[in-house]
């Protein structure tokens, strides 16, 4: 038998909203990314 805590379900959530948390930063740096490319297209 494995040996699961009892607080696994609060566990996973919390993974989850770390996870979220993860996405969105990555998001908000492709964003960027993508509005300084944009900024260099407008100079050149």
């Amino acid at each position: 038998m494995i040996f699961v805590p009892k607080n696994i379900n609060s566990i996973i959530s919390e993974n989850r909203e770390r996870g979220d948390e993860r996405e969105r930063e990555r998001e908000r740096e492709k964003e960027r990314e993508n509005g300084e490319i944009e900024k260099r297209r407008e100079k050149g």
